[in-house]
């Protein structure tokens, strides 16, 4: 077959049916499409922070794209990257922990915020944050009796 009868071929497979206008997707589809899937995204990670083997290709089945279109989708509508994202979601999630007034031993918040090592944990929150878990910690005030 010549290349002008596969090009033939092609055209005309492509050619819609009378009254149908060939489907245009704008720009502005694209990007709201994006949007729609980082939001998507974003909901699942919030879901499911708290799980250690999170990864990238289970959040993009979950809304329905392949991983390398969900790393695009990071990079240009939030300019980071999915890693990234997800230890903002846990980082912050274990400061909210720390200085709760409870105080949960740093095993429990490593645990609840998606890692399997209070020392890993402990080295990404000061990564993050710039200080260790124990000094973010609220001061324990004595009981009302003992002052």
């Amino acid at each position: 077959m010549t290349l002008r009868k596969v090009a033939n071929t092609v055209q005309q497979a492509c050619v819609y049916p009378p009254g149908l206008d060939s489907p245009t997707v704008t720009r502005k589809d694209r990007v709201e499409r994006r949007q729609a899937l980082f939001y998507e995204a974003a909901d699942v990670i919030a879901e499911r922070f708290h799980d250690r083997n999170l990864s990238l290709p289970e959040v993009a089945a979950a809304v329905g794209t392949s991983p390398r279109q969900l790393q695009r989708i990071f990079r240009e509508v939030a300019d980071t990257g999915f890693q990234e994202a997800l230890m903002t979601v846990r980082m912050e999630r274990a400061l909210v922990l720390l200085d709760a007034e409870e105080q949960p031993p740093r095993r429990e918040v490593a645990s609840l915020v998606g890692y399997h090592d209070a020392g890993n944990f402990a080295t990404a929150f000061r990564r993050y944050w710039g200080d260790w878990p124990s000094k973010v910690r609220r001061p324990i005030e004595p009981h009302p009796d003992f002052r």
